[in-house]
């Protein structure tokens, strides 16, 4: 206020108490958060883009300017309501906006995926500043970039079929035996098997 060369009253009479104060320092965080992605490249290009700069070792180092989530979420749950409230909002609207990404055609398919998503991220950049080895910290970034499977996926699906099938491993027009393929494959190299032909029998590595 003293920078605005104005009086220090004058910033209370804005709020009508300090937890409307907070609310609205939350809602601005996570409303610029989510504006970001205005800037991004379109679709599932935008969306990975989004997920490196938020796991990136910069955003890391600036705990004051970064996302609410990530430095006062222990905070936030004991706010008052109106907080919670204010908080419940952004985040939903990042989350939706994730989810259009994740799939245009039909946004709240995969609804589930973008909450998922956004909170490997928050975890993940939460662990990364709570480590004081930096070596270790930059690793756990990297690895929450690598592991994006909500994001590589679901690429060249168009539909809410083809997202549904790219979910399980199947081609755009995948049938049932495709579908009990991709799941034998995956039980047998679980089990440590090989098993590249679904009609082959399984053989050690």
């Amino acid at each position: 206020m003293a920078d605005a060369v104005l009086p220090i009253g004058a910033f209370y009479a804005h709020f009508a108490s300090k937890d409307d104060l907070v609310a609205n320092v939350v809602a601005h965080e996570l409303r610029t958060l989510a504006d970001q992605c205005d800037t991004l490249r379109p679709g599932r290009e935008g969306l990975e883009d989004f997920v490196r700069g938020y796991l990136s070792p910069k955003h890391c180092d600036r705990p004051g300017t970064g996302c609410p989530s990530v430095a006062l979420l222990d905070e936030i749950g004991r706010c008052a309501d109106g907080t919670r409230q204010a908080y419940t909002e952004g985040v939903t609207a990042i989350a939706e906006e994730i989810a259009a990404r994740l799939a245009p055609a039909d946004p709240q398919s995969a609804r589930g995926r973008a909450i998922g998503l956004f909170t490997m991220m928050v975890g993940a950049l939460q662990l990364s500043r709570a480590l004081a080895d930096r070596k270790f910290a930059d690793e756990v970034l990297e690895r929450g970039n690598r592991e994006r499977p909500d994001v590589h996926r679901l690429r060249g699906a168009t539909t809410p079929q083809q997202w549904r099938r790219s979910e399980v491993g199947l081609p755009a027009g995948g049938t049932r035996r495709h579908r009990a393929n991709a799941r034998r494959r995956g039980l047998f190299r679980a089990l440590g098997y090989a098993h590249p032909r679904p009609n082959a029998p399984p053989a050690r590595p």
